[in-house]
């Protein structure tokens, strides 16, 4: 499944984690009482590709990065950019080989109901299951 390996890129990469641990990294929803900084991500849309042989899926996600200050917002969604962009290949633990991950847009948000800035950005994702 693809949501395992963006959790995956996500919870190991160096820079992302030494801000969120793994335990702060939510599908969809943050968790109640969730501490912060912290990170959600979830599929916006598929675009379906037929192709010779069948078709192929490309999500589209958008993951989100939360804190209490609108700066670490923006520097944790700048380190999940680069996590992101920088990835291909089989990811471990997973059965799922990154094509490519496109960084298509964000935008800096503020949430009165949790009382805090996140940035959300989205990313479209070329991938094939092995």
């Amino acid at each position: 499944m693809i949501e395992t390996a963006l959790f995956q890129i996500l919870s190991t990469d160096s820079a992302i984690t030494a801000l969120v641990p793994a335990s702060r990294i939510h599908p969809v929803v943050l968790q109640q009482d969730t501490a912060y900084p912290a990170i959600t991500y979830r599929r916006l849309s598929s675009k379906v590709n037929q192709t010779m042989t069948g078709f192929s899926v490309e999500p589209k996600f958008q993951i989100r990065a939360y804190s209490k200050t609108y700066l670490q917002a923006k520097d944790l969604a700048e380190k999940i950019v680069t996590a992101m962009t920088k990835t291909s290949g089989v990811i471990a633990g997973t059965s799922i080989q990154i094509k490519n991950i496109a960084f298509e847009n964000d935008a800096d948000k503020y949430s009165d109901e949790l009382k805090v800035y996140f940035v959300a950005s989205d990313f479209s994702v070329s991938f094939c299951e092995l």
